[in-house]
C-alpha cells in the first residue's frame, strides 16, 4: 500500500459500524414482552397447484400460516426446508400441523405419504424427530366429491376430479375449508394481548 486512505470508504465503513450499534443498542432498551405461548401451533397449508394460491394465501396470511405452492410433487428441498421449520417451532415449544391439498386421484393421494415419509427422514437426520409433526389431507377425499357432487373426468383409465372444479362449481368452498382447518390451531387473542 502507498500509505493513502480511500476516504469515501472509511466513511462508509464507519457509517455502517454507527448505525449496526445504533441499532443494537435500540434492540438493548426496548420493552421485552412475555410471548411464550404466543401461538402454540406452527400451521403450513401445501397445495398440489398454485391455480388456487388467489384463496389460500390470505387465510394463511390471516392465521399467520406458511403457505407453500407445489407443481406436482413436493421436491426434497421443499420437505428440507419444511423440516427446518418444523424444528425451528418445536424448539420455540410449538406443535407443527400441515394441511395438504391436491387432486383426487391416484397421484394426489400418493404425494401426501410420499411427504410424510420424506418429513420423518429429515426430522430423523436433524434431530427433530421428537417434534409433535403432523399431516392431514385437507382435500379432496371422498367424502368431499360425494358433499359437492364433483364431477369426474377420465385419465390415464382412472376417474380423476380436479381441485379447480370445486371452486368451479362451489365458489368459496375450499377457502371455508381451508378457514375451518386453520381456525381450531390459531389463538387471536395473544396477538391483541401482546399488542396491548
Amino acid at each position: 500500500s502507498n500509505g493513502e486512505v480511500d476516504i469515501q470508504q472509511e466513511l462508509t465503513g464507519r457509517l455502517n459500524n454507527l448505525v449496526d450499534d445504533l441499532i443494537q443498542s435500540i434492540a438493548n432498551y426496548a420493552p421485552k414482552y412475555e410471548t411464550d405461548g404466543y401461538q402454540v401451533y406452527h400451521n403450513e397449508v401445501w397445495v398440489e397447484k398454485n391455480s388456487m394460491g388467489f384463496i389460500i394465501e390470505p387465510l394463511c396470511r390471516r392465521y399467520e400460516a406458511c403457505y407453500q405452492a407445489l407443481v406436482g410433487q413436493a421436491s426434497i428441498e421443499k420437505v428440507d426446508m419444511c423440516a427446518e421449520r418444523a424444528i425451528k417451532a418445536a424448539q420455540a415449544g410449538k406443535k407443527v400441523r400441515i394441511f395438504y391439498i391436491s387432486d383426487h386421484d391416484r397421484y394426489g393421494y400418493a404425494m401426501v405419504s410420499a411427504v410424510a415419509r420424506k418429513i420423518e427422514f429429515f426430522l430423523t437426520q436433524k434431530g427433530g424427530q421428537d417434534s409433535d409433526v403432523k399431516l392431514t389431507r385437507l382435500a379432496l377425499n371422498d367424502d368431499q366429491i360425494v358433499k359437492y357432487k364433483l364431477p369426474s373426468a377420465p385419465k390415464h383409465g382412472e376417474k380423476v376430479v380436479e381441485l379447480d372444479a370445486l371452486e368451479a362449481i362451489h365458489p368459496g368452498e375450499l377457502g371455508k375449508i381451508v378457514d375451518e382447518a386453520l381456525k381450531p390451531y390459531y389463538d387471536k387473542n395473544k396477538p391483541a394481548i401482546v399488542r396491548e
